[in-house]
């Protein structure tokens, strides 16, 4: 069986939380994240707005951000996709 490869963008400012989740996604046997991980939601942002992605992991309490879903309303406009049930 082939492992599907995700490509993920974590954004996510706490230094230790970034690690534990791409550890977490790296023992997960279902797929292989590829994890690009920026720690401001501009970098984010800009990043968004020339690589492709298949999923994002936000944090909703950024620095550099609004606060909680004013800042998944700012990836949203970038990033208008919803994962397919297949």
């Amino acid at each position: 069986m082939e492992t599907k490869s995700i490509n993920a963008l974590l954004i996510e400012d706490s230094p230790d939380d970034a690690v534990l989740i791409q550890r977490y996604l790296a023992n997960l046997r279902s797929a292989q994240y590829n994890v690009t991980h920026v720690s401001l939601l501009a970098d984010g942002l800009e990043i968004l707005k020339r690589v492709s992605f298949d999923v994002v992991l936000l944090d909703l309490g950024l620095p550099d951000g609004p606060v909680g879903l004013n800042t998944f309303e700012k990836v949203y406009a970038i990033f208008p996709i919803f994962p397919s049930s297949s």
